[in-house]
């Protein structure tokens, strides 16, 4: 320990972990013209860069801020190349980052230089003589796995020795903040490879070769109790904490919400090789409808004291972050489910800026507080609907009362010179994913933050709910195209819709896009 009480290491052993983009992104943080983290963006070319260089990253943190001291001190163990080192240099007292490379060591030094509240430590994480009740956070994030890889121990001495010497390091209202893939994670049973060694069904078979490992739920609670921690909290990350936009506070409340369709797209296989096995959002779905999501959650963010008195728990129960590195900065933002006197409410942040309105030539932009809806999430039933071997007659009568809903909630009354009936432009997201269908069957139509200034026809939106809908169900489908798709579904209800018609939409979808892209 130094006279600044910051971790300084007794030996000089290295971990040779690096990833081949050191290079790249140490020429990048001794440019005189890098401002910000948000404008590191424009770096990125591929899945490693992306993996250091984007502010995803740091929602692991921001997550459960309000949880933290900003007067700590923290260690931060395996820091790589700084993507979280910043943000804790920006949010707390001081920071010890730890890592095993000296290559990435190097990249930290230059990525902070402005702060002078961070020491970085190039060291074996498992060889430190830790200082003992001095840190009010440990964070370890997305490296625990590797540390029975790099030991010569069996894998719980291993891991049991590594948790217990943190246990002690920790003050006594100290946290620990653990983000880690769960290795029965729905992505690993849908097709996609295990994030460390790209081999398919490895983690779920509890990898029978060397390997960095990850653990079940039951597994890492079981851990971090023999080391010492009785006060645990889980959270619960989707698509993983690499790139997380889903945070699930575990708790029976979670289920209680109906939390239908939180979950679009496909999941992330960083080999670039997954399979299809089936949809992900309907796995997931059926993990909510079952009560078995917290055991295939993608990723655990956990967080542990050895103070049972700590407040682990934050006042949400559910976040969603909408912060991809392509969105402009000024529509970046996260939305919050929150239990407030009995009632469950939404509400909506920016990430960036402190205006909740914004507004172009094309459209207003609002983040509006509601109440939460319950209900069936129409985008399930419509991507269930695809799924049906019915012809799509199912997803046909969906779309139907779609229309007609669209109709009565933002009709104008009037058509374009068409004969199509215009709506006004809040109905721009009317959209399967933004619809609910309550136990009465009634439709309720949330998340209203884009208003174009102009009418639009029920069509287009229609248009909309088919695109992004098709690229859920693409990865399972032969013989038919997107275009194909979207053109014979609007067909069967306008007869009279045409390629140009077609070629339109996409116009005025490109140019709705580009107005929201940096």
């Amino acid at each position: 320990m130094s006279e600044k009480g910051v971790l300084d290491s007794n030996q000089n052993t290295e971990i040779a972990y690096m990833d081949g983009g050191e290079k790249y992104l140490y020429k990048i943080f001794k440019r005189k013209n890098y401002r910000d983290s948000f404008d590191l963006h424009r770096y990125i070319k591929d899945w490693a860069s992306k993996y250091h260089l984007t502010v995803e990253r740091t929602a692991v943190i921001h997550s459960v801020q309000e949880l933290l001291d900003k007067n700590s001190t923290v260690l931060e163990l395996g820091a790589g190349a700084g993507a979280i080192t910043w943000y804790l240099a920006q949010n707390f007292k001081h920071v010890d980052a730890v890592e095993g490379s000296s290559a990435r060591s190097s990249i930290i030094k230059e990525r902070t230089k402005r702060y002078d509240n961070v020491h970085v430590t190039t060291a074996d994480i498992t060889q430190i003589n830790y200082p003992k009740e001095f840190y009010q956070l440990v964070t370890l994030v997305g490296v625990l796995e590797y540390i029975p890889f790099y030991s010569k121990e069996d894998r719980k001495t291993a891991v049991s020795r590594f948790l217990k010497n943190l246990y002690h390091t920790l003050d006594k209202e100290g946290i620990l903040l653990i983000s880690i893939e769960n290795k029965l994670g729905a992505k690993y049973f849908s097709g996609c490879r295990e994030d460390h060694n790209g081999v398919l069904f490895s983690g779920i078979i509890d990898y029978p070769f060397k390997s960095p490992i990850t653990y079940s739920r039951y597994e890492l609670e079981s851990l971090l109790k023999d080391a010492g921690f009785e006060n645990i909290q889980f959270y619960h990350l989707l698509p993983d904490y690499k790139l997380p936009k889903i945070f699930v506070r575990e708790t029976t409340e979670f289920y209680d919400l109906n939390p239908s369709g939180i979950w679009r797209g496909s999941f992330n296989d960083y080999s670039g090789s997954r399979a299809f096995l089936f949809s992900d959002p309907l796995f997931i779905e059926n993990t909510l409808k079952s009560r078995t999501f917290f055991e295939f959650s993608n990723s655990f963010l956990v967080l542990a004291s050895k103070s049972k008195n700590k407040n682990l728990k934050t006042r949400w129960i559910f976040r969603k972050y909408w912060n991809e590195p392509f969105i402009k900065k000024e529509y970046h933002h996260f939305v919050d489910v929150i239990k407030d006197k009995n009632q469950i409410k939404v509400k909506k942040s920016p990430l960036y800026t402190n205006t909740k309105k914004q507004e172009n030539e094309i459209f207003e932009y609002r983040l509006l507080n509601q109440n939460w809806v319950k209900g069936t999430s129409i985008y399930i039933k419509a991507l269930k609907a695809l799924f049906a071997q019915d012809s799509f007659k199912t997803l046909h009568q969906i779309n139907n009362t779609l229309l007609e809903n669209l109709v009565k909630s933002f009709g104008t009354g009037r058509e374009d010179l068409q004969g199509y009936p215009l709506v006004n432009g809040e109905a721009i997201d009317f959209t399967y994913w933004n619809l609910k269908e309550d136990e009465q069957g009634r439709w309720h139509f949330f998340d209203k933050k884009w208003r174009l200034k102009t009418d639009i026809t029920i069509d287009f939106v229609l248009f909309r709910n088919l695109l992004y809908l098709w690229e859920d169900f693409a990865p399972f489908v032969q013989g038919m195209t997107k275009e194909q798709f979207i053109f014979s579904t609007i067909q069967s209800i306008f007869p009279k819709y045409d390629i140009k018609r077609f070629q339109n939409h996409i116009d005025i979808e490109q140019t709705f896009q580009s107005s929201i892209l940096g």
